[in-house]
């Protein structure tokens, strides 16, 4: 059963909203919706929308910072192996190969080690540490995880390696005996740097490693390109993870995508063209739905290997053929994740009923997909979902949550019944004995009864109403100037009242799964289309008296009217005007 949600429209301030679009000479609604993003000033409006790489904070915030840069200059000084120990999503798979290509550029002895994701799991684990000891490495980078790694990091310790953790996930209890720990969570509440990836912690490690470097160096043109292309490294890794582009994350990603269009590097480029995103503007969208997929099915099918070869080719033959090569398994992915979706949603609707934390487990689910999945269950049924796929004795789970429910802590709860667990509030894994699922639907029930009260649909936050006939060519260049978009900046959300219909509303696409609207913008001028991808089993809403909440976009097809619509929600009229009031 669908849930409502709940509109709620911002209340601006005319004096703010003044002031920002005559400083800035913005169109009204852009300068609303810095506005709403608690910008009240034309310089700090000024430097948010400049987003200067100058503004990072300096490296030197992370206070073990020294220690790890001093250990591995030494390391490569004296010849000593390195592994880089890396993981199977685009995060992890970002960072690492962003730190690769600069140790190699820095002639280290190093070596990139990836965590199978199906036969292995998620970070340092048994089978990673013994071939990690095969290597003979004297030191050792975790990249995206290691945090919660304590017992594993020991043995590495005492068998002579030091171990550099960079990580972002959620700290444990009792931090693990580290040789250093970079990692935000350890720095002062409220720093630039506290929403930063795994790939943004590894970008942070990279430039420390650069400013050490003697000026001969730094100065050499080509490392300096080394240190430019790794921001197409951290924004991959930070639109992927879903971190807030706010902050730090914002300039990277900002700065980042426009080096992903111009990356001379065989693997980026390879993964551009493939994904048919050569030669054009790249935003976050790109990131999220043509890029990372590609990437992230690599670990999903099992061939892992594929994408980090693809990110480290210095080929672009071999970048071409490995790019094609993730092309095939992100279309296997798709058909996988369909079968799992099924089996799932069928389970979902069956115990959905009262329960406040969905807990499905099923042989037949594909551990690579069902993160992805879960996430479609919280969208449809509003509440934490966690999926297992169960193979023998061994359970392996995904879980997505929503706001005001943490399911990193939910696990850490049910610890007595994991084998191991980790992650974010958002979404975290873990891995058990299948015997005891029943078990962790309890301890999951009782953390919901305990600390899900503040668990809720979020409502859709909308910068402003307006009328249709104000969407032009001027607002859609200014909204791109508060871009890139994502978690924590989403593009500006708008409501219309009272639409009315050019013509009758469709369902579009292969199975009808979308909503095409044409609407009349009241000034008599070609119709604006509008399009509401996933909803078109709400046609029946879509009536002249309907209202609709909606992001803009330029026109995709010639002849129209230059503003198209993307519909996130509609539903009557009157409640949309009443909500937030």
């Amino acid at each position: 059963m669908r849930v409502a949600r709940p509109w709620s429209i911002f209340s601006a301030d005319a004096g703010i909203e003044r002031e920002l679009a005559s400083g800035l000479a913005l169109h009204p609604l852009a300068a609303r919706a810095l506005h709403r993003r608690g910008i009240r000033t034309v310089a700090t409006a000024r430097q948010f929308l400049a987003a200067p790489l100058s503004s990072l904070a300096p490296t030197s915030i992370f206070p073990q910072m020294p220690r790890a840069v001093e250990r591995i200059l030494r390391a490569i000084e004296t010849r000593e192996g390195i592994v880089v120990y890396g993981d199977y999503d685009v995060d992890g798979l970002s960072g690492s190969c962003l730190l690769v290509h600069l140790l190699r550029a820095l002639k280290a002895e190093v070596q990139l080690v990836v965590p199978d994701r199906i036969r292995e799991g998620y970070g340092l684990n048994p089978a990673g540490v013994e071939r990690v000891l095969g290597l003979g490495p004297k030191a050792l980078i975790t990249v995206d995880h290691g945090v919660s790694a304590g017992v594993h990091i020991r043995t590495l310790q005492e068998s002579g390696v030091d171990v550099i953790v960079t990580d972002h996930h959620q700290l444990p209890p009792e931090l693990p005996e580290a040789f250093a720990i970079l990692h935000p969570g350890l720095l002062d509440p409220g720093t630039e740097v506290e929403h930063l990836s795994g790939a943004g912690v590894a970008f942070k490690l990279a430039c420390a490693l650069f400013e050490a470097q003697p000026d001969r160096i730094r100065i050499n043109p080509r490392f300096r390109q080394i240190l430019h292309e790794s921001l197409a490294f951290a924004a991959l890794g930070a639109v992927a993870d879903v971190v807030p582009l706010v902050g730090e994350n914002r300039v990277l990603v900002r700065h980042g995508l426009r080096m992903l269009e111009e990356s001379s590097l065989p693997g980026i480029a390879a993964l551009r063209n493939v994904s048919g995103l050569k030669s054009r503007t790249l935003d976050t969208e790109d990131i999220s739905f043509s890029l990372a997929p590609r990437l992230n099915a690599a670990g999903r099918m099992g061939q892992v290997k594929l994408a980090h070869q693809l990110l480290l080719s210095e080929s672009p033959l071999e970048a071409q053929v490995l790019a094609a090569q993730l092309d095939g398994l992100n279309q296997q992915r798709k058909g996988v994740e369909a079968r799992v979706l099924e089996i799932a949603l069928e389970s979902a609707e069956e115990t959905a009923e009262g329960e406040p934390v969905l807990c499905i487990a099923d042989a037949r689910f594909h551990v690579g997909v069902i993160g992805i999945v879960a996430a479609r269950l919280v969208e449809r049924f509003s509440r934490p979902v966690v999926l297992l796929a169960t193979h023998g004795e061994t359970a392996k789970g995904s879980g997505r949550s929503v706001p005001g429910f943490d399911l990193a802590a939910a696990f850490a709860s049910a610890r007595s019944c994991l084998l191991s667990h980790g992650g974010h509030p958002a979404a975290a894994g873990l891995e058990m004995r299948s015997d005891r699922v029943g078990e962790l639907r309890d301890q999951l029930r009782r953390f919901a009864a305990d600390h899900g009260r503040n668990a809720q649909v979020p409502p859709l936050e909308i910068d402003s109403e307006v009328m249709l006939h104000q969407l032009d060519h001027r607002l859609l260049r200014d909204l791109r100037q508060l871009a890139p978009f994502g978690e924590g900046n989403p593009a500006p959300v708008f409501a219309a009242a009272a639409i009315e219909h050019a013509s009758p509303p469709r369902r579009v696409g292969v199975d009808g799964s979308h909503l095409l609207m044409k609407l009349k913008n009241g000034r008599g001028d070609k119709p604006i289309s509008a399009i509401g991808f996933k909803l078109g089993s709400r046609i029946a809403e879509a009536t002249s008296s309907a209202a609709i909440a909606f992001t803009t976009r330029p026109s995709t097809f010639p002849g129209n009217h230059p503003v198209e619509l993307v519909v996130k929600d509609l539903k009557a009229a009157r409640a949309a005007t009443q909500a937030g009031r």
